[in-house]
């Protein structure tokens, strides 16, 4: 119910456009409608009947967070391939540097570096007054033991890619550590960003590695371990020596079974979070009282054009191509509404550059004008043109069909292209298979998608005879770039590489990025704190969640 304002009780008693005749003939109006504001004032202000009842809700706030994890094989980082252990190490330990919201790395424990691409080292100079959360200082042994411990792991741990790029470290001084690398086209900043582990922990890197039960993480991170039952949860509480904002909560990590509906849980804030792939999560969670909050992830949905087709090695049917496709549609209508636009194969707003005017914005009109600049006209009238033989336009799309978001994405381009004038074909094949045509080039345009590192290596499928690009695609300056950009350069050069390298992409258009996928944070009821999650830190910012739990009167028997 709307309140009255102090202005609403005056009543405007006068109009300069009202003749003193007519003025007269309202006043008994006026005078039985001042009696009316009376009677209101008194049942709001004496009576209040008709004020609004006040909420006898009271609420209790509860430090504690639950979030889920299922079984793992161990705590231990240096073997376990666990995603929830991945997830709940990164609370627990940090690394020589951390990713921003733009994948960009920036200083953790390392405080300063100096690079030196001709020897292929990284000197860095360790923050000071860090101590682990067994008291112990951070030092220069422990970087290097952290090395020599994962290289040890070797395919035992998640951070193999990273570490195997990695020669040697050599300790300088006490707070000081110089590591080589194999190469000086991979030796990037953000490859330092896994776990520092403490060397008094365990008497050599052999029993450390050994541990895989009973394993009791301690690392320099804003949350310490506290207890584990494996069975049950494991409980997190704050680092109080640690360095930077000091959580103020706990965080309890439930064991429960996979399958289970975790949604009932989340709803009855029984869980405080959970974190979903799904991509049917909203329709799932459709007006339920919880709230979801999607964030990108690293997985990237795409078409690529394989230019040893000589209608596709033509830039302009590219473009022709590009123009007819409405990525949104494909987004809502094959993908669940669950991804974002981007306009190249790199993650959205990567290395923090300015966003650039996406070359490629879906205008079927366009489409029409490329493929008839390049000599594609629809001479005979049936609605497709044709190519210089007389024959229509026509392409076969290549998609996997154990992935049915891609199935229905290919036959949406289908009919994309159909309405521009070219006729397409979609090749539904098992995976087999389709590894098969795509590494013999037996294909026009084919559906793929990748699962791409932090690091955002894309010399794999860019770079001249990568490993997965089957598109007979080569550029040399883009290949000099893509080394470049793994070649130790500070944030700022790489930001300048990054720019460079995708202006070549969208010149040469080699693919055409569909979507990233996205991952949903779905918030309890409970929960209070901003969920700000990202593909490589799912708990960013828990450091100041709580819950906020209604209090149920108690009746008297």
């Amino acid at each position: 119910m709307k309140l009255f304002k102090r202005e609403d009780l005056f009543i405007r008693t006068t109009q300069e456009n009202i003749e003193p005749q007519t003025k007269r003939k309202w006043l008994p109006i006026a005078g039985a409608g001042a009696f009316i504001l009376v009677v209101i004032i008194f049942l709001f202000f004496v009576d209040g009947s008709l004020l609004p009842k006040t909420d006898d809700t009271k609420y209790k706030n509860e430090q504690t967070v639950v979030l889920p994890m299922v079984a793992v094989s161990s705590l231990n980082p240096l073997i376990s391939k666990d995603e929830d252990t991945y997830f709940i190490s990164s609370l627990i330990y940090e690394g020589l540097f951390a990713l921003d919201e733009h994948l960009s790395p920036t200083p953790m424990l390392a405080e300063k570096y100096t690079i030196d691409q001709k020897n292929k080292t990284i000197t860095l100079t360790l923050r000071q007054g860090v101590v682990f959360q067994d008291g112990t200082p951070l030092k220069a042994e422990d970087v290097k033991y952290s090395i020599d411990a994962f290289k040890a792991a070797g395919i035992a741990s998640l951070y193999q890619n990273e570490i195997d790029k990695i020669d040697k470290a050599k300790i300088s001084s006490q707070d000081t550590i110089v590591i080589t690398f194999k190469t000086n086209t991979d030796m990037s900043l953000d490859l330092l960003t896994f776990p520092i582990l403490p060397k008094n922990q365990f008497d050599n890197i052999a029993g450390a590695i050994a541990k895989v039960s009973n394993f009791k993480p301690i690392g320099t991170g804003a949350y310490q371990y506290k207890s584990y039952d494996k069975t049950a949860q494991l409980i997190l509480t704050a680092n109080s020596q640690y360095y930077g904002q000091i959580p103020k909560n706990e965080l309890a990590f439930q064991v429960l079974p996979n399958g289970l509906n975790y949604f009932n849980l989340l709803k009855a804030s029984n869980l405080s979070l959970l974190i979903s792939k799904d991509a049917s999560r909203q329709s799932e969670l459709s007006g339920e009282d919880v709230s979801v909050v999607d964030f990108t992830s690293n997985e990237v949905e795409y078409l690529g054009f394989n230019f040893s087709q000589l209608d596709l090695a033509k830039r302009s049917v590219r473009l022709a191509i590009a123009t007819a496709i409405n990525p949104q549609e494909i987004i809502d209508e094959s993908y669940y509404g669950s991804g974002v636009v981007n306009s190249d194969l790199y993650y959205p707003g990567y290395m923090d550059s300015k966003k650039m005017k996406d070359p490629y914005v879906y205008e079927p009109t366009a489409s029409e004008k490329y493929l008839n600049k390049a000599g594609y006209l629809d001479n005979n009238g049936d609605g497709f043109v044709e190519t210089a033989d007389g024959l229509p336009l026509t392409f076969r799309i290549l998609v996997n069909d154990n992935n049915a978001s891609r199935v229905l994405a290919a036959n949406q381009l289908k009919d994309s292209l159909a309405k521009v004038g070219m006729i397409a074909n979609v090749e539904i094949v098992d995976w087999n298979t389709y590894l098969a045509k795509l590494q013999t080039g037996d294909f026009d345009l084919y559906l793929g998608g990748m699962k791409l590192s932090q690091n955002m290596d894309l010399r794999s499928l860019l770079a001249t005879g990568g490993q997965t690009n089957y598109l007979s695609y080569g550029n040399g300056k883009l290949d000099e770039l893509l080394n470049n950009m793994c070649s130790g350069l500070t944030p700022t050069e790489m930001q300048k590489t990054y720019i460079e390298i995708r202006t070549i992409l969208h010149d040469d258009m080699p693919y055409f990025c569909l979507l990233y996928k996205t991952y949903g944070a779905i918030k309890s009821p409970a929960l209070i704190g901003e969920i700000s999650p990202t593909f490589w830190n799912y708990y960013q910012g828990s450091e100041s969640w709580y819950c906020r739990y209604e209090v149920m009167a108690q009746t008297n028997p």
